[in-house]
């Protein structure tokens, strides 16, 4: 599975591959798994304050937006982002700050937030339930 996103101007791919704990791991020497734990868990869901009043808010369903508590690591972010463009163009540089470095701009909020889709979905199962198997 993989994206392109055009960053600064470049077509930048990211790639979701299998291998992909493994190769953060080499990049890194940090574990994917407890990584994307840490971002699951420094992150707080809190209800907007409703704009409308009076029947109309009654109405308005509340919305929700996610805030960073103080677990938060956006060093985890940047490094999630280079390991998958590196797993789609293994030419990148290992060096992440060069990396990054290397454009003009980097919104890491944005770009993380359209690869999120793919590592959902590599980290899907379709295995089968053991109890639904059997039972």
């Amino acid at each position: 599975m993989s994206k392109i996103i055009n960053i600064a101007g470049r077509d930048v791919g990211f790639d979701a591959p299998a291998s992909l704990p493994v190769r953060y791991r080499n990049m890194t020497t940090r574990d994917f798994f407890v990584d994307m734990q840490t971002l699951s868990e420094s992150t707080d869901s809190v209800k907007k304050p409703k704009k409308l009043f009076g029947k109309a808010a009654e109405k308005e369903e509340a919305a929700e937006e996610m805030r960073i508590n103080e677990k938060w690591d956006t060093t985890i972010l940047f490094n999630i982002v280079h390991a998958m463009a590196k797993a789609a163009d293994p030419t990148i540089t290992s060096d992440l700050i060069d990396w990054v470095d290397s454009f003009e701009e980097f919104p890491i909020f944005q770009i993380f937030a359209e690869i999120q889709p793919l590592l959902v979905k590599s980290m899907q199962t379709t295995k089968k339930s053991t109890a639904a198997v059997m039972g």
